[in-house]
C-alpha cells in the first residue's frame, strides 16, 4: 500500500505585503514593536510605520529602573508621555526607531548609574529628528563622553535638577538650533560656565542655584536677541542690570518673592506681555516700579491677596494695555474693583478674573456694563454656564473649561453684529 503523505503550504509573516503587516502590527504594543524590529529587519519597515503612529505628538521618557537584561518593565503610557523603564528596551528602541522620535526626556534615578550615558549616547547617534529634549537629574559624568556629535535639529532644551559639565554648557556645540533654553535647579559647582552667543536663542527660563545666577547677567548681555525671558530668583539685581541690553524682548515673566521688594525701577521699551507671579502672600505690589512703553497684556497672579489700588495705578500708567488677567482667591474682589480696573484702562479689550466665584447675575451685569470684547470669569456649577448662555443671547459666544471650578470665556459674537 502506498504511504499517504500530505504536504501543507503556508504564508510566512515575512512573505506578507507591507499593508497587511501594518494592519497586524497596529494591535501590537510598544514593546512588541521593539522586539519585532530588533528580531527581523524584513519586518522593521511595517513596525517602523506603526511605531511612528503610536508616538505621534507624544514624549518618550526614558526613566531606567532596571539595567539587567532578564528583568524587563513594559512601556507605560500616561497621557502624552510614554515611559520606557528598562535599559534593554530603551537601547533597542533607540537603535530601531530613534529616527522617529521628536520629543524625549531622560530622567535619572540615582541607583541607575550606568543607564544615562548609554541611553544618551544612543539618542545622540540615532535620534536625527529630535527637536525637544529634557534632562532630569542627569549628572555631569553622563554628559562627558556621551555626546559625540551635535543634535542638529533640537530647538527646545530643558535641564532640571542637573549638575552640568563645562563641556555641556557650550550649548552651541551640541544644540546649534537651540531656540528655547530652560534651566531649573541647575548646579555647576566649580565648573566655569562657558559664555557663548546663542544665535538662535529666543526664549530663556532661569530658575536655578546661585552659582549659575552669577553668570546670568553676562549671558543676557551677549544675547540681546532674546524675545522671552522668565526669571524665578534674585530678580531685581539682574533684571535691572540687564534690561538695557534686552532690546528685542517681547515677553517678561517674573516670580517675585518677599526679598525682592523695593528694588525695582526699570523701564522696558519693547515688552508687550508682562506676567508677574508672587510667591509670598502679603507682598506689596505697589513697591515694584516697572514701566513699559508698549505693554499690551498684563498677567498677574497674586495667590490669596489683591491690592486693587496699586493695580489700578499700574493700569493708569500703561494705557496701551489691551488684555488684563488676574489670578487671585481673594473674595473681596467685587464689582467696584472691576469697574475701577476697566475705567483705568481706556484701551482694554479683554478682562479675565480667575479664582473668584461670581454669581451669574453679576457676570451678566458686568458684560452689559463694561462693553469689552472678551471676558473670563469663574463659576461653581456647570448649569450656571447654561444660564449664562441663555441670558446673554446670541450676541455673545459662551464657552467653559472644567478645572477645580469652571472657567467661563465670554466673547462678543462678531458675526452676529455684522448680520
Amino acid at each position: 500500500m502506498a504511504e499517504n503523505t500530505s504536504s501543507t503550504t503556508g504564508t510566512k509573516l515575512t512573505d506578507m505585503g507591507l499593508d497587511c503587516l501594518q494592519r497586524i502590527f497596529a494591535f501590537s504594543s510598544i514593546d512588541d514593536l521593539v522586539n519585532i524590529a530588533h528580531a527581523n529587519t524584513k519586518l522593521r519597515p511595517a513596525a517602523d510605520y506603526i511605531f511612528g503612529r503610536k508616538i505621534r505628538g507624544k514624549r518618550l521618557t526614558f526613566r531606567i529602573m532596571c539595567t539587567y537584561p532578564n528583568e524587563l518593565y513594559p512601556a507605560k503610557e500616561v497621557g502624552e508621555e510614554i515611559f520606557i523603564q528598562d535599559l534593554q528596551t530603551a537601547l533597542r528602541l533607540l537603535r530601531c526607531f530613534g529616527h522617529k522620535i521628536s520629543k524625549m526626556k531622560l530622567s535619572y534615578p540615582r541607583v541607575m548609574r550606568r543607564a544615562p550615558p548609554k541611553v544618551l549616547r544612543h539618542a545622540n547617534e540615532y535620534c536625527s529628528a529630535l527637536t525637544d529634549i529634557a534632562f532630569h537629574m542627569i549628572f555631569k559624568y553622563a554628559f562627558g563622553w556621551s555626546l559625540q556629535k551635535p543634535f542638529l535639529n533640537v530647538e527646545n532644551i530643558r535641564f532640571v535638577n542637573c549638575k552640568l559639565s563645562k563641556k555641556i554648557t557650550r550649548f552651541n556645540d551640541f544644540f546649534p538650533a537651540m531656540r528655547y533654553l530652560h534651566l531649573v535647579n541647575v548646579y555647576l559647582g566649580k565648573v566655569k560656565y562657558a559664555y557663548q552667543k546663542y544665535h538662535n536663542l529666543e526664549h530663556l527660563v532661569i530658575d536655578t542655584g546661585r552659582d549659575l545666577y552669577t553668570n546670568m547677567f553676562e549671558t543676557i548681555r551677549i544675547n540681546p536677541q532674546l524675545r522671552n525671558l522668565s526669571l524665578h530668583q534674585k530678580v531685581p539685581k539682574y533684571i535691572r542690570a540687564s534690561s538695557k541690553y534686552l532690546t528685542q524682548l517681547e515677553r517678561l515673566r517674573l516670580h517675585v518673592g518677599l526679598s525682592d521688594l523695593d528694588k525695582f525701577n526699570v523701564n522696558f521699551k519693547t515688552v508687550k506681555v508682562l506676567e508677574i507671579f508672587y510667591k509670598n502672600v502679603g507682598v506689596m505690589f505697589g513697591s515694584i516700579e516697572l514701566t513699559f512703553d508698549q505693554l499690551e497684556e498684563f498677567i498677574l497672579n497674586l495667590g490669596n491677596s489683591v491690592w486693587h489700588h496699586q493695580i489700578i495705578n499700574f493700569l493708569q500708567k500703561h494705557q496701551s494695555i489691551k488684555k488684563f488677567t488676574l489670578f487671585t482667591h481673594d473674595n473681596n474682589v467685587n464689582e467696584q474693583i472691576l469697574i475701577g480696573i476697566v475705567e483705568a484702562s481706556t484701551q482694554l479689550k479683554e478682562l479675565n478674573i480667575s479664582g473668584v466665584i461670581f454669581p451669574v447675575d453679576d457676570i451678566v451685569r458686568f458684560v452689559h456694563s463694561f462693553q469689552l470684547f472678551s471676558y473670563g470669569f469663574t463659576v461653581r456649577y456647570r448649569y450656571e454656564v447654561d444660564h449664562l448662555k441663555k441670558r446673554l443671547g446670541n450676541d455673545w459666544i459662551t464657552s467653559a473649561e472644567d478645572s477645580i471650578d469652571i472657567e467661563v470665556k465670554i466673547k462678543r459674537n462678531v458675526n452676529r453684529n455684522i448680520e
